[in-house]
């Protein structure tokens, strides 16, 4: 099986999202202090790009991330990406390993 990118698929699902949200490059663009493991975490989850649209919608909540040790955010990333996927209605494309 081939490996899946995780750059190629972010970039693409935030081709698609940007049709959606046309303020998707402003609020994602902004100035978020995070930890190096939660940017590289946001990048290899399947909905990615909708977890960073959050952090940048709600900066106290990444603001919150940003005071947890690297591992406990990732541990809330997972947490806030679970409750991101379960409000979204389903949709072609997501990139969950488990179908």
């Amino acid at each position: 099986m081939k490996m899946i990118d995780p750059a190629e698929r972010y970039l693409a699902d935030l081709l698609a999202f940007r049709e959606e949200h046309p303020d998707c490059d402003e609020v994602i663009d902004q100035e978020i202090p995070l930890h190096a493991a939660v940017q590289h975490a946001v990048m290899e989850l399947p909905n990615g790009v909708e977890v960073a649209y959050y952090l940048g919608k709600n900066p106290e909540f990444a603001r919150r991330l940003a005071d947890l040790t690297p591992l406990g955010a990732v541990m809330e990333l997972g947490f806030l990406s679970a409750m991101l996927a379960a409000q979204a209605p389903h949709r072609r494309g997501t990139h969950f390993l488990i179908h």
